[in-house]
């Protein structure tokens, strides 16, 4: 099993993310239009979006920015594994390159949030690290890791 992580740097790469989500299970608008929307909202000096390809087909992906809404943290914003590739640690492999360029960016931590359904991305979180924390703006779960915690 050959594992790439390629960084994505403009717009023209971005149709690489879309092949990763199931047509089933895209429940937001189109996908390409979605992560072009999301590309365009990052903060374009810390924006870091990479995707995962394994044996050359596109099977992951995370999107990563600077949010001021987060306290000065990283705000890891995507975090998708297509359904025929879960339960490999591919996702493990996507967050941990995301929180290694936030260290390498100066950032103390790193955040994120998941629906309170999505149970299989809280276990996945707290494996690596990240406590929950309390976030009045939302109805999501909030998490949070202190790089200091980090343990490659």
């Amino acid at each position: 099993m050959n594992i790439v992580i390629t960084e994505i740097k403009d717009t023209q790469d971005l149709t690489i993310l879309a092949r990763v989500y199931d047509d089933n299970s895209f429940d937001k608008e189109n996908p390409s239009d979605y992560i072009v929307k999301k590309w365009a909202e990052s903060d374009e000096i810390n924006r870091y979006f990479i995707v995962l390809s394994m044996d050359n087909k596109p099977v992951g992906f995370a999107a990563s920015s600077y949010v001021d809404i987060c306290g000065g943290s990283y705000f890891l914003s995507e975090l998708y594994t297509h359904s025929s590739f879960r339960r490999l640690g591919l996702a493990s492999i996507l967050v941990k390159e995301v929180i290694k360029n936030a260290i390498y960016l100066g950032y103390k931590s790193t955040t994120t949030e998941t629906k309170k359904v999505n149970i299989p991305a809280q276990e996945l979180y707290q494996k690596l690290g990240f406590k929950i924390i309390p976030n009045p703006e939302t109805d999501n779960l909030t998490f949070r890791m202190n790089h200091t915690e980090f343990k490659i």
